[in-house]
């Protein structure tokens, strides 16, 4: 099942646009930050953490790169997550409301929209589980999207990135992402995880409310 929506295409390659790319041919900049949250240094695995202060377009980038993921992988799960379901559903879910009828889908034919899930025709999904929901540890995922992390300990991530193990279509358990987002935090288990040098090659980016 393909989706209806067509991307548009690059007039000097005759490639198709992906999401963000569309979102700018649109006339929507987006941040070097935020392009750089969703061009994942490592094909293979990303895990990258995007911290910034309130309205520097954190949530917004990542909402783009869970609709790319989800339209780009046909029977695929990923997976949004935050310290509560206000969160999610305020934050994350309204950003998802918004968007995918901007970007070109269809509501009821492209996708369908609920308050824990989103469906769409190609098969993928995207669930929403606060981060104390057990149902989380039986969610494989090719994806994660950590709402508010500078809120969750650890222990939590790491349960979460335990949980980016689903095979593509094709059988491969690569290509998994994970990114969070969140306010700085200026000490703590994030800073030794995400810090510069870090043993692991976990990207850390900083959004500028001015850049947004």
């Amino acid at each position: 099942i393909e989706l209806t929506y067509m991307p548009q295409f690059d007039v000097e390659t005759d490639e198709p646009l992906t999401v963000p790319q569309y979102w700018q041919k649109m006339g929507h900049a987006l941040s070097p930050a935020q392009l750089n949250l969703i061009n994942a240094a490592d094909p293979r695995r990303d895990v990258c953490l995007l911290t910034g202060d309130t309205a520097s377009g954190k949530t917004h980038a990542a909402v783009l790169l869970g609709i790319q993921l989800a339209c780009e992988r046909p029977m695929s799960v990923g997976l949004v997550t935050a310290p509560t379901q206000a969160v999610l559903t305020h934050n994350v879910l309204e950003k998802y409301r918004q968007l995918l009828p901007q970007l070109g889908l269809v509501a009821g034919l492209d996708y369908k929209l609920s308050q824990r899930q989103i469906r769409f025709a190609n098969g993928s999904r995207i669930k929403f589980m606060a981060i104390k929901n057990p149902a989380i540890d039986l969610t494989e995922c090719q994806w994660i999207h950590a709402e508010h992390m500078h809120d969750l300990t650890e222990t939590q991530f790491n349960r979460l990135l335990a949980q980016l193990r689903q095979p593509g279509c094709d059988g491969r358990i690569d290509r998994l992402r994970f990114f969070g987002t969140g306010r700085p935090v200026a000490d703590g288990w994030q800073t030794q995880l995400f810090g510069q040098g870090n043993p692991y090659a976990f990207r850390h980016l900083t959004s500028q409310t001015r850049d947004n």
